[in-house]
């Protein structure tokens, strides 16, 4: 304690008291120092236990050896330090056990199922299963948390306590609901859980986590129960009746919990943003009337009139419903009608912007309106400077008829008019090819051409935003003169600096429409605009392999190699960008000779990272990059370190598929001098890969079993205290430390010891 501590005081109190037996008093000092400068180092120091260290000393960051066996998932040394009579409840620095570090880490990150057996070989030596980590999470909230019912039930047969509540006050049957794990959920009921907890600070109940998630199965479950509380409103203030609103089966169940007469009282109840349940039940017409009729019929009105904290009335809410639109209507005398959808809620909107992509309801407001009367009603504009116009521009036949009302002198420009954000009705439709060719028809072909350069406060023309859908693309630029095509296409963005074509490059059907309908000699001047940092085209499409071939076959062949090593301002080239494809890997390195392949792949950009760097945690990028290049080159390419003294081994170290295809495409000779190098920070490639055991494994496996250490520092390596798992040598000391550092000689134990990287 006085060592792990760091309290010298102590030492020196402990060392008077043991004045009269001072040699075994320092033998036992520094087999303890000995013990706990290994345990720093993530080695178990067997050889100390045996010569009386302290068993159950832990580390700088609260950690036993029990802990480090159980992360490397060491099952035979778990046995021995059992058998040794360590504390298995010791609790780390976050306050984990070792069970804790067991599940989370092995079982369920590792996705080791060896996670599974220790976590049972450490219950049976009587690991408490109900010790909560600094998160306040016990092992049965981890368990139900990840799913794993087998573990749900092993730890209900041994006792794990349902109730016991996380830092957010949630059981585990509370996570089971939130989460929609039906199967665990009813295991926790079955085994007497209580459904009626509030967390923090939502202040949900499980029935509200439930409903909130839609997993309406648990809900009736918990419905189904005794005593269920229903009138806790959480922290936004909504009750359960808001959140089951939309659902009528299970609207109608909560109601039967509450006595009869308080029926209405429960449905008024208004939540933080002065919503009722009314608001909720307006988009579903069965429940809209279920609650209606719990209102006194001269109550009905008033009820559907209440605005929300931003000014929406039921009506707002039931816009894109028809039969709530007519239901709720039908409530208003004939005289009212009009003044109610003419309300103007949240940002502005009247009843028929929100109803503006609903064509059956939009024919039903317009029909309340005097016909000299619809026009003046679909001009108005909401906050954001849009008229109906804009907001039905996405539905082609919503378009046809709110375009009819306007005389047709008047037609060119409403579609013209920009909102708040500079957005045109062209510019909402842009997805939609049917209202696009509506729209540019009301134009003269002599105008289209100023109406589509339009932007808006993004500097985003409709041909921008059309990008992404190929059709729409089709006829925008089919309507234009040719030679201007171009000229449009080339239209950067503001912030981004983005032509049309940037935006397209990653969808190859609408780039080959875009340059299909440009001509020939005007393909090439595309290519090679800069757009963000400077982005080329090339760039833009280095994730896409046929986008890239498509640009590429546009270049004359000398012309492609100079254009794929273009650099943008972070200094990343093409190659850098296709990292992660590898049919485009293929596809750009085939351009360079093979005796410049390594120098491509070399390249650094700004933080000094190469495309291999880019491509550490994809295999098959990985594969293709290093079978391209030379064996006796590629150990140069790995090792090349960027700005943080990394390898392309730094970035793969938690990627076991990629280690093994590095490693394995050097040679065995050069295996061990890459995993050594260390970055800026002096962690290896094994200190990355030292919280992922297969990480390890794969490292430790692919390394020469076989190594003259006689070199000038006399470094001396432990590979591996697994032999059975690893099957390599077993040495004396860490090969990332040498075997004296930071000790004295009195203080080193000679026999061997197993060692955690």
């Amino acid at each position: 304690f006085a060592l792990s501590t760091k309290n010298d005081e102590l030492l020196e109190l402990l060392g008077e008291y043991a004045s009269h037996h001072q040699e075994a008093f320092d033998a036992l000092l520094a087999t303890n120092r000995y013990y706990l400068q290994q345990l720093n180092k993530k080695i178990i120091a067997f050889d100390a236990l045996e010569q009386g260290a302290s068993i159950n000393a832990r580390n700088d960051k609260g950690q036993s050896a029990l802990h480090l066996a159980t992360l490397k998932a060491d099952k035979k040394s778990i046995s021995t330090l059992i058998a040794q009579g360590i504390n298995v409840n010791i609790q780390d620095k976050d306050g984990n056990t070792a069970l804790i570090r067991a599940l989370e880490k092995v079982l369920y990150k590792d996705k080791s199922e060896v996670g599974r057996d220790i976590a049972q070989q450490l219950i049976a030596a009587q690991a408490q299963v109900d010790i909560k980590n600094n998160d306040e999470n016990t092992p049965l909230i981890i368990a139900v948390k990840n799913k794993d019912l087998a573990m749900v039930n092993y730890l209900l047969e041994h006792r794990a306590c349902l109730e016991t509540f996380d830092t957010h006050m949630k059981t585990a049957l509370f996570w089971a609901a939130e989460k929609g794990y039906e199967a665990i959920f009813d295991v926790l009921l079955k085994h007497g859980a209580k459904v009626n907890g509030i967390c923090y600070p939502g202040e949900n109940t499980p029935l509200m986590a439930a409903l909130n998630n839609h997993h309406l199965g648990i809900a009736q479950k918990i419905l189904s129960q005794k005593e269920v509380a229903v009138t806790q409103q959480n922290r936004r203030g909504n009750t359960v009746l808001h959140l089951a609103a939309d659902n009528p089966k299970i609207l109608k169940a909560i109601l039967t919990l509450y006595p009869e007469n308080q029926h209405l009282e429960a449905v008024k109840v208004k939540n933080e943003y002065g919503k009722t349940v009314l608001h909720y039940a307006a988009k579903n017409t069965k429940s809209l009337k279920t609650i209606l009729e719990l209102y006194p019929e001269n109550q009905r009105l008033a009820a559907v009139m209440i605005q929300s904290q931003y000014g929406n009335t039921v009506l707002h809410y039931a816009a894109k419903n028809t039969e709530s639109l007519k239901t709720i209507l039908e409530l208003y005398p004939e005289n009212q009608r009009l003044e109610a959808v003419m309300i103007q809620g949240e940002y502005g909107n009247t009843v028929l912007h929100m109803a503006a992509t609903n064509a059956e309801s939009l024919k039903t407001i317009l029909e309340l309106y005097p016909e000299n009367q619809r026009l003046g009603a679909v001009k108005i504009q909401n906050n954001l400077g849009n008229a109906v116009l804009h907001d039905a521009a996405s539905n082609a036949e919503n378009l046809k008829t709110i375009l009819a009302l306007y005389p047709e002198n008047q037609r060119l420009e409403a579609v013209m008019n920009q909102g708040k954000y500079g957005d045109t009705v062209l510019h909402n439709a842009a997805s939609n090819a049917e209202s696009l060719k509506t729209i540019l028809e009301l134009y003269p072909e002599n105008q289209r051409l100023e109406m589509v350069m339009i932007k808006n406060n993004n500097g985003n023309t409709v041909l921008h935003l059309a990008a992404a859908d190929a059709e729409s693309l089709k006829i925008i630029l089919a309507s234009l003169p040719e030679n201007q095509r171009l000229k449009m296409v080339m239209i950067q963005n503001i912030y981004a600096r983005n032509t049309v074509l940037h935006c397209a490059a990653d969808t190859p059907e609408n780039l080959k429409t875009i340059l299909a309908l440009l001509p020939e000699n005007q393909r090439i001047e595309v290519v090679m605009i800069r757009g963000e940092y400077d982005n080329t085209l090339l760039h833009a499409a280095a994730n896409n392999p046929e986008s890239l071939k498509t640009i590429l076959a546009l270049l004359p062949e000398n012309q492609c190699l100079e254009a794929v090593m273009i650099q943008r301002k972070d200094g990343n080239t093409v190659l850098h960008h296709s990292a992660k494809n590898a049919e485009s890997l293929k596809t750009i390195l085939a351009l360079y000779p093979e005796n410049q392949r390594l120098e491509a792949v070399m390249i650094q950009n700004k933080y000094g990272d190469t495309t291999l760097h880019n491509a550490a945690n994809n295999p098959e990028s990985l594969k293709t990059l290093l079978g391209l290049l030379p064996e006796n080159q590629r150990l140069e390419a790995v090792i090349i370190q960027n700005e943080r003294g990394e390898t392309a081994l730094h970035n793969a170290a938690n990627n076991p598929e990629s280690l093994k295809i590095i490693l394995a495409l050097l040679s065995k000779s050069q295996r061990l001098e890459a995993v050594r190098i260390k970055n800026k920070y002096g962690k290896t490639v094994l200190d990355r890969a030292a919280d992922n055991s297969e990480s390890l494994k794969t490292i430790l496996a692919l390394l020469p079993t076989e190594i003259d250490y006689s070199n000038k520092n006399k470094e001396q390596t432990v590979l591996s205290s697994n032999r059975d798992i690893l099957r390599v040598s077993q040495v004396r000391h860490s090969f990332f430390s040498t075997a004296k550092e930071n000790n004295s000689d009195n203080e080193m134990l000679d026999n061997p010891q197993r060692e955690y990287c």
